[in-house]
């Protein structure tokens, strides 16, 4: 277990590797940003347990791919790097502040389960549009085994311009 609930983020990676069977606790999670690390090739979250008590479970920047395989997240998930993010059987829940899925980037979310306050978007602001990128949802379902279409910011959606495509639908 990584806990360090006194800096701005439990686990500061550099670079790639894989995390097997980890835990990070603390006010952020895995965070990268404000100048600290950032990935330079793909990183491996497998059977992990990510807490961020304040905000961020899992913030990145840099560049390579981002895998996330049967791991179980509570917080703001920002994909921030410039490769893809895949994500397979997954449970992401609201820490009680925030319970967010946000992407800038082609991403697949596979067989993943959502706690009632997250919301997914693909949108930044700042970005502006995202032509030309795909998020695509196979099998994700809510705690309650219902749709997950009624937590996806259709606004951001619709501003950002990406594909979306929700169980082989676009």
């Amino acid at each position: 277990q990584v806990d360090d609930s006194h800096t701005y983020g439990a686990c500061r990676y550099i670079g790639y590797g894989t995390f097997e069977e980890c835990e990070f606790v603390g006010e952020c999670g895995i965070y990268q940003g404000n100048g600290r690390a950032y990935q330079t090739g793909d990183i491996y979250l497998k059977k992990c347990k990510v807490v961020a008590d304040w905000a961020y479970a899992v913030n990145t920047g840099g560049t390579g791919n981002f895998y996330i395989e049967d791991c179980e997240i509570y917080g703001w998930n920002s994909f921030g790097h410039k490769g893809d993010v895949i994500i397979d059987g997954t449970k992401f829940y609201s820490n009680g502040k925030y319970g967010k899925l946000r992407f800038y980037q082609n991403a697949q979310v596979v067989d993943c389960e959502f706690g009632e306050d997250m919301t997914i978007d693909f949108y930044n602001p700042y970005q502006g549009t995202i032509e030309g990128k795909t998020l695509e949802f196979t099998d994700c379902k809510m705690e309650d085994g219902s749709s997950i279409i009624g937590i996806i910011d259709m606004n951001c959606f619709a501003e950002a311009k990406p594909t979306l495509i929700v169980d082989g639908i676009e």
